[in-house]
């Protein structure tokens, strides 16, 4: 008889382990899904800031501009 109820403590531990290891990984699998703003990118402003073209000339203030323009939510293009 006690062997009978040691066989079951130990199913049912192990079917509440069960239980929560699969909970858990649903809920983790929900949090990790990657959600896109407004759809996707495509909806999204691009900015491309205009280099100078000469080498020791600043091209930060394009850049900042670009980030001001385009920053929020949008997609900024640093062409090489």
């Amino acid at each position: 008889m006690n062997s009978l109820f040691t066989f079951c403590a130990k199913l049912n531990f192990m079917f509440k382990l069960l239980t929560n290891v699969i909970a858990f990984t649903s809920f983790s699998n929900v949090l990790a899904t990657p959600q896109e703003y407004n759809g996707g990118y495509s909806s999204a402003a691009t900015c491309t800031p205009k280099s100078a073209g000469k080498e020791g000339t600043d091209d930060v203030p394009a850049i900042v501009e670009a980030i001001k323009s385009c920053g929020k939510g949008g997609i900024i293009v640093l062409s090489a």
